[in-house]
Parts: structure tokens; C-alpha cells; sequence
């Protein structure tokens, strides 16, 4: 099935003037203009999805998003878990700014994909490959963010998503509300970030130490890190928010702490940078 690619931004500045109103957000930095490509793929073109990129040619080092469940789109928005809004529109200006493009998508019967019966994992690997074959990227450097039912995604296929992208070419995962084993977790290639809510436990947590002690043993020249949110809950929606009742309460209450987005603004910035993507002694 022949991919299908309609260009949204164009080098022009005129255009991109444009799409820096309309798809950056306003707690994005200013200077942080995005280009945008939508993308249709898979059987029967069911999946849509997105790639954000700075202006210019690239090749840009590429993060790939794998969102959370709850029918959750590509910007973290769920018709379901009505809390969600656009809780991963800030990881756009996040990703372009440091340098990065980003690909989100659509799960299965949100946005603009289709339901399906088939297995959520094989979208994702579908996601990998598509992704990594659009122009301006750098298929040598990619980053992988899973979200809550996401990090289990990546955990049930783990060995595939490695193969397809290459030990070598994946330079960091970020587990957000990770639901991935600690041995699991640990042996991922590259750089690690866990990130998990209060909820969840402590930095020294089976879900987040356990993973930092075995990545850090197995991969000693590689930086890894935990960081645990006061007062998040499993998906890090900030409780504390007023309206806040739950995943299926207040349009938008989901309000993840603006310490989630920093680290991963750190790590990615480090992580374009290879001089100081490893972790110190």
C-alpha cells in the first residue's frame, strides 16, 4: 500500500509564519516555528498521524510518540477519558525546539483512524517504520515516548521496535506512567527516563529504581534517571487541579505538571548534544 503524504507547511516563510500561529501552542517557545506533515498508512489507510518538524531540510533526529490508551489521539485528547486535552501538544514545541521532529498518530478509533481489530502493537511497529522513511529525518537517531498503556505497547514488542530501529540508532527511551517491568525497562537501549506520579511510588520504586539500577548496570556509559511527580496520579494529571474528578471528569482537568516537560526537554537536548548524552561517572 503506497504511502500518502499531504504536506501542511512549506519552506516559504509566509507559510511557515502561518503554521508557527496555528500548531504552536502558546506555552510553546516563540521562536520555535513547526512544520507539519499529515500522514495516512497502514492497511486500508486507517492510521493518520503527524510529523512536526523545525523549517529547513534536516536531517533531524526523530521522537516517536506512543500515546496512552482511552482512544487517545495524537495530541492527548480522548472522547472517553474526557479529562485528556491536548496534553502532548507541548512536546511539539519541546521536540522542535531542541532540534528534534516528532511523529504522533492516532490510535485505533481516535482522531482520524479507524477502529480495528488488529493488534495495537503492530500499528506501532507500522508507526516505526513509516516514520523513520519521511523526509528531513534522521533514521540514525531516534528517541522513543510511550504513555501509560503506550510504555506496555513498547514493552510486549520491545525486541522488534529494537530491530527495526537498530541498537545503535536508538538513543533514548521515556516511559511516562511507566507500565513496564524493571528488567524490562532496564534493558532498553540508549538513555532512560522514567517518569512516574506520586501515585506510583518513590524514585526508589520497583517500577522506577528497580529500572535505573539495571540500566545503569548494563549500560554504565549511558545516563539513566527517575523522577517522580508530587501530587500526579498514574497518567501525571496533576490532582491538585481545580475540577480535577478523575480521567472521565471535567473537559481538560488533566493538567500534567510543567516538571514532566522540563525533563524531557533536558533529556532531549542532551541527547542532540552527544557530548554530553552520557551519563557522568
Amino acid at each position: 500500500m503506497p504511502l500518502r503524504i499531504r504536506p501542511y507547511g512549506a519552506v516559504r516563510y509566509v507559510l511557515l509564519a502561518v503554521l508557527w500561529v496555528l500548531c504552536t501552542p502558546a506555552f510553546a517557545p516563540s521562536d520555535a516555528a513547526v512544520v507539519t506533515r499529515e500522514v495516512v498508512f497502514g492497511p486500508g489507510r486507517r492510521i493518520s498521524g503527524q510529523l512536526d518538524k523545525p523549517p529547513g531540510a534536516g536531517p533531524f533526529p526523530l521522537v516517536i510518540l506512543i500515546p496512552a490508551g482511552g482512544r487517545l489521539d495524537r495530541n492527548g485528547t480522548s472522547p472517553s477519558l474526557t479529562a485528556f486535552k491536548d496534553v502532548y501538544v507541548p512536546l511539539v514545541g519541546i521536540a522542535v525546539r531542541a532540534g528534534w521532529a516528532i511523529f504522533r498518530y492516532d490510535r485505533q478509533g481516535a482522531g482520524s483512524s479507524r477502529p480495528s481489530e488488529r493488534d495495537e502493537a503492530i500499528d506501532a511497529l507500522d508507526v516505526v517504520r513509516i516514520a523513520r522513511e519521511l523526509p528531513d529525518v534522521d533514521p540514525r537517531r531516534v528517541v522513543i515516548i510511550a504513555h501509560a498503556s503506550g510504555t506496555e505497547i513498547l514493552q510486549s514488542g520491545y525486541d522488534y521496535f529494537e530491530e527495526r530501529i537498530g541498537f545503535h540508532a536508538l538513543k533514548g527511551v521515556i516511559l511516562l506512567s511507566s507500565d513496564v517491568g524493571s528488567q524490562s525497562a532496564g534493558r532498553m537501549a540508549g538513555n532512560l527516563l522514567v517518569i512516574i506520579g506520586e501515585s506510583d511510588g518513590t524514585e526508589r520504586s520497583s517500577i522506577a529504581g528497580g529500572a535505573v539500577s539495571v540500566h545503569r548496570r548494563d549500560y554504565p556509559d549511558r545516563q539513566a534517571e527517575a523522577m517522580v511527580v508530587p501530587r500526579a496520579d498514574h497518567a501525571l494529571c496533576d490532582t491538585t487541579v481545580a475540577g480535577w474528578s478523575g480521567w472521565a471528569g471535567d473537559p481538560g482537568s488533566c493538567v500534567i505538571s510543567r516538571q514532566v516537560y522540563d525533563a524531557i526537554d533536558r533529556f532531549l537536548r542532551q541527547i542532540h548534544s552527544p557530548a554530553t548524552a552520557r551519563r557522568a561517572p
